[in-house]
């Protein structure tokens, strides 16, 4: 296993803070389909895009994904508790 300075990991978090995800890559990375995201969205299940250029041309922030997967968390830890 090879460990990755502690200085180069900070930096890639903080550059991945500032990506920007098009709703194919938030479906990926939510582990969903596209077509199941859109309907999140639609439905407003999930967030707003926080950039749009247009009525297809859409983006979400890193942080608005991440902060939408910790709320899913603690609403499943706490349906456990």
């Amino acid at each position: 296993m090879k460990l990755v300075d502690p200085e180069q990991a900070e930096q890639r978090l903080q550059t991945m803070d500032k990506l920007l995800f098009r709703p194919e890559s938030v479906a990926f990375v939510l582990d969903i389909k596209s077509r199941t995201f859109r309907q999140w969205v639609a439905a407003e299940e999930f967030p707003p895009p926080d950039l749009r250029k247009g009525p297809k041309l859409v983006w979400w922030k890193a942080e608005t994904v991440k902060a939408y997967v910790d709320r899913e968390i603690e609403k499943w830890q706490q349906a456990g508790a």
